[in-house]
C-alpha cells in the first residue's frame, strides 16, 4: 500500500473541508478513500483508478465557474473541483502530477500483480480447536490468537469488498460519461473496462470464497460452543474453549480491564500486556468509532462506553455544538483563516452598444479565528487508579462532560479573547431584536421569533433552520394559553390546530418541539443573568449551515497520565481538545432576541 506525498495528502484534507460543495454525486467510497488518503495511505486499487479517473476528468477544471474560484471571484468550488481534490490532485498549477504519481506507483505494482485468482491475497483461517494444554499458553493468549484472526479475515473480506464497489462505481462512471456526449466508447475506455472486469471477476470469486470459510468458521463455532456448554466449566477452561461470534469491546462495561489502570501500568511499568490491550483498544477505536489515530500511549482515544456516560452526566453537555457543521482541524497551525467577500460585483443595464459596463473591484476580508484548547484534570491517588474499582466511568465521565459543557458555553456566549471562542453573543453586526415587556405573553415572544426569521431570509437570503433557547423559555412558551385557556405549543400527538408550535414538554437539548416551524433546541448554557436585571436569557434563530465548528477528528480523546507529586503517590489525569468556532462568516445568518420580555418566567 503506497504512502502518499504530503501534496495528496493536503488536497485530500482540502477536498473533505469542502465537502458541503460536493454536489449529490458524490460516492461514499470517494470519502472513505479521501479520509484514508488525508491520513497518508492509499490502497493499490486506488492508485491504479487514479490516473485514469483524472484522464477522464480533466475537463471538469476546465469551466467557468470552476476559474472564478480560483480567481478568488466566487467561494464556492465546482463539484468537479471538490471530486478533483479528493482524489488527491491540484486543482491548479500542476494539476496532473497526482496522476502522474499514481501511473508511476501502477506501474511498479504491475510487476507483482496477481495474474488469476488464486494469486490474490490469502488470509490464514483460525483453527477452531485451541492448541494443547501441554503447549503452556494460558487460556487468554489462545483467546486473544483467536480474536485477532478471526479479525484479519474480516478485515481482508471488507478490503476486498470496497476495492469491488470502487470498480463497479468506476465502470458506471465510464458508461454515464459515454452516454451524457451520445457517444459509444472509445477504444481507450473499452480497454479499460475489459481490465476492470478482468480484476473484477477475480475478485468475485476470491470474495465468494472468503465469505465461504467465513460462514464455515462461523457456524463451526457455534457448534463447537453448543458441544462445550455441555462440559463442566473445569473441562471447558483447561481446553481453551473460546466463543468468537459475539466479542466485546476491550474496554466496555462488559470487561474487567481499567483503561486508565491499564495505561498507567503501561506508562510506569512497561506492563506488556497493559500496552497489548491498549493497542487492540486503539485498533479498535479507529475501525468502529473514529477517523483519526494517535501516535502513541501519552495520548489515547477514550474508550467509547466513557464517552456516553459522559453525556449522562447531570451537566448542560453541548446541545448547541451538536447542532453545528462539523469540520475537521487542519493537520497543523494554531488559526483557521477563510476569505469573507465585503465588496461584491456590480451589475447594470448597459445602455447602448459600446457603452462601458458596470465595473465594481470585488474586495475581501480575512476572517481569521484562532484554535482554542479546552481542558480537563483530575489528580488521583495511586491506590485509587491500582485499586479502585469503577475510576473509569468516574474520571473520564466527569472530565468528558466538563469539556462538552465548556465546549458548548463558548460557542454561544465566548468573547473572542483571552483564550476564548467567539460565540453567538458577541459576533457583530447580528440582526438584533429587542423585545421589552413588563408583563410578556407567549403570543407577543412568537411574533418576535417571526421577526427573528424573516430577518434571516432578508438579510441572509437563506433560510434559518434552528430556535436556540433556555429549557425555561421553551418551557414559558409550552405554558401561554389563549383567551379560551387553549395551549398555544400542544404535543403532536394532539393533532393541534393553528398552534404556533408543537412538540412534547419533557425533554431537553434536541427535543422534537418546533416554534413557526423551526426545530428548537433547549441549552442551559444560555445565560440567564442578561439585562440590567442580571435576569434575562437570550433566544438565538440560525442558519446551522453557517455555524462552522472545527474540531479534532477524534475529540475529546486525548488522556496523558504524569506523576507530578510521586513521593505523594498522586498521579494527574489530563484530557484536553483543540477546536474553533466560526459563526461570522454570514452575521445576518444570526439572529438574537433580548430584553425585558425576557425575564425569569413564572408559572
Amino acid at each position: 500500500m503506497p504512502e502518499a506525498p504530503a501534496y495528496v495528502r493536503r488536497n485530500a484534507q482540502r477536498g473533505l473541508r469542502l465537502l458541503e460543495f460536493a454536489g449529490d454525486g458524490l460516492q461514499a467510497s470517494t470519502v472513505r478513500a479521501a479520509r484514508r488518503m488525508a491520513e497518508g495511505t492509499v490502497s493499490d486499487q486506488k492508485a491504479r483508478l487514479m490516473s485514469p479517473w483524472f484522464a477522464r476528468h480533466e475537463g471538469d477544471l476546465d469551466s467557468e465557474k470552476a476559474r472564478a474560484y480560483l480567481a478568488g471571484d466566487s467561494e464556492r468550488p465546482t463539484p468537479g473541483q471538490v471530486a478533483w481534490l479528493l482524489w488527491g490532485g491540484d486543482i491548479s498549477g500542476d494539476v496532473m502530477r497526482a496522476a502522474r504519481w499514481a501511473r508511476r506507483q501502477t506501474e511498479t505494482d504491475d510487476r507483482s500483480t496477481p495474474t488469476s485468482v488464486l494469486d490474490l491475497p490469502k488470509t490464514h483461517v483460525a483453527p477452531l480447536e485451541a492448541p494443547p494444554a501441554s503447549y503452556g499458553h494460558p487460556a487468554s493468549t489462545r483467546h486473544t490468537t483467536t480474536t485477532t484472526k478471526k479479525g484479519a479475515t474480516v478485515r481482508l473480506l471488507d478490503q476486498l469488498v470496497e476495492e469491488r464497489a470502487e470498480l463497479s462505481e468506476t465502470v458506471d462512471g465510464v458508461l454515464t460519461r459515454a452516454a451524457d456526449e451520445s457517444r459509444d466508447l472509445t477504444e481507450a475506455e473499452d480497454k479499460n473496462l475489459a481490465d476492470l472486469k478482468a480484476r473484477a471477476d477475480a475478485l468475485d470469486e476470491r470474495i465468494t470464497e472468503l465469505r465461504a470459510i467465513q460462514v464455515q468458521n462461523l457456524e463451526a463455532a457455534k457448534l463447537r460452543a453448543e458441544v462445550a456448554a455441555t462440559d463442566e466449566p473445569e473441562s471447558r477452561a483447561a481446553a481453551g474453549i473460546v466463543n468468537v461470534t459475539n466479542e466485546p469491546l476491550t474496554y466496555s462495561e462488559q470487561r474487567s480491564h481499567s483503561f486508565f489502570s491499564d495505561m498507567y501500568h503501561a506508562q510506569t511499568y512497561g506492563d506488556r500486556d497493559a500496552q497489548a490491550r491498549l493497542e487492540r483498544h486503539r485498533e479498535e477505536m479507529a475501525v468502529e468509532h473514529r477517523d483519526g489515530s494517535t501516535a502513541n500511549y501519552a495520548g489515547l482515544v477514550v474508550p467509547q462506553y466513557l464517552t456516553q456516560l459522559a453525556a449522562e452526566l447531570a451537566r448542560a453537555g453541548r446541545p448547541f455544538a451538536d447542532q453545528c457543521t462539523s469540520l475537521p482541524l487542519p493537520a497543523d497551525g494554531l488559526t483557521v483563516n477563510i476569505s469573507r467577500v465585503t465588496t461584491g460585483s456590480s451589475a447594470a443595464v448597459q445602455a447602448a452598444e459600446n457603452d462601458a459596463v458596470s465595473e465594481t473591484d470585488i474586495d475581501d476580508t480575512l476572517l481569521t479565528a484562532d484554535v482554542r484548547t479546552i481542558a480537563a484534570g483530575q489528580q488521583l491517588s495511586r491506590q485509587a487508579v491500582e485499586r479502585g474499582t469503577g475510576v473509569d466511568a468516574l474520571v473520564a465521565a466527569d472530565m468528558l462532560g466538563a469539556m462538552a459543557t465548556t465546549l458548548d458555553s463558548q460557542l454561544i456566549n465566548g468573547s473572542g479573547s483571552s483564550g476564548q471562542l467567539l460565540g453567538l453573543k458577541n459576533v457583530s453586526g447580528v440582526n438584533s431584536i429587542t423585545y421589552t415587556d413588563a408583563s410578556p405573553t407567549a403570543a407577543e415572544l412568537y411574533s418576535k421569533i417571526v421577526d427573528g426569521i424573516q430577518q434571516v431570509n432578508s438579510n441572509r437570503f437563506a433560510g434559518a433552520d434552528l430556535i436556540v433557547m433556555h429549557p425555561r423559555r421553551l418551557a414559558f412558551l409550552q405554558a401561554g394559553v389563549d383567551g379560551s385557556n387553549r395551549p398555544l405549543v400542544v404535543p403532536t400527538q394532539n393533532v393541534p390546530q393553528n398552534a404556533m408550535g408543537v412538540g412534547p414538554v419533557a425533554g431537553y437539548g434536541n427535543t422534537g418541539a418546533s416554534i413557526a416551524g423551526l426545530p428548537v433546541v433547549t441549552d442551559a448554557n444560555i445565560q440567564t443573568d442578561a439585562g440590567s436585571g442580571n435576569n434575562e436569557d437570550l433566544i438565538f434563530i440560525v442558519r446551522r449551515a453557517d455555524m462552522l465548528l472545527f474540531e479534532d477528528a477524534g475529540a475529546p480523546a486525548l488522556v496523558r497520565m504524569d506523576q507530578t507529586a510521586g513521593l505523594n503517590l498522586t498521579v494527574t489525569m489530563v484530557a484536553y481538545q483543540y477546536a474553533t468556532f466560526i459563526p461570522g462568516r454570514y452575521p445576518a445568518s444570526i439572529s438574537k432576541i433580548s430584553g425585558t420580555g425576557l425575564v425569569t418566567p413564572t408559572f
